[in-house]
């Protein structure tokens, strides 16, 4: 009983391994590649898009403040 026990849990952690190290590897590696891309192919114009808009556009843009939803 206890042996099949063991057994049962090394085959569990075995799998749960098998899944979460291929999963965590290929999110650490989206992010690392997504932050490099972002830290060397953008200027600082492209994380304030809205600066150079008209007026009328800008204001129809803009999020509604907080506790104001539709």
């Amino acid at each position: 009983m206890l042996h099949r026990l063991k057994q049962a849990i090394k085959n569990d952690l075995i799998a749960g391994l098998l899944v979460v190290i291929p999963l965590a590897t290929t999110i650490w590696l989206s992010i690392s590649v997504s932050s490099w891309v972002l830290a060397t192919h953008t200027d600082s114009q492209a994380h304030q898009p809205l600066q150079n808009m008209a007026p009328l556009t800008e204001n129809a843009v803009k999020p509604l403040p907080s506790g104001m939803g539709i």
